[in-house]
Formats: C-alpha cells, sequence, structure tokens
C-alpha cells in the first residue's frame, strides 16, 4: 500500500455578500480528494452550487 495524500475541497456559496456579513446560504459542501481528483472534486461542488434550488 502505497502513502497518498488527501485533499479537503470546500465550498460555501451565499447570495448577496459573504455569510459573515448577512449573505444568504445557498449551498455547501466538501469532498475529500486524491491530488489526480482536485478538478473533478472542484466541479462536483461548483455544480452543486450553481444547480442548487435555492440558487439563482
Amino acid at each position: 500500500m502505497s502513502k497518498e495524500d488527501f485533499y479537503s475541497v470546500r465550498m460555501r456559496a451565499s447570495e448577496n455578500g459573504a455569510h459573515e456579513q448577512g449573505g444568504k446560504h445557498i449551498s455547501g459542501g466538501e469532498l475529500i480528494s486524491t491530488y489526480d481528483n482536485l478538478k473533478n472534486a472542484v466541479n462536483v461542488l461548483l455544480e452543486k452550487a450553481l444547480t442548487h434550488s435555492r440558487g439563482p
């Protein structure tokens, strides 16, 4: 078994500003990914934010 690094990819989406400044929460998520799969993990979370029922 070889050692492989893992990365935490997090997403928070809000409308009308940051959450801390009163923005409305739209979507959030976190994925654990290998380096080789980082681009896919980012795209999955981006798609989730852009297509969420609370979204634009």
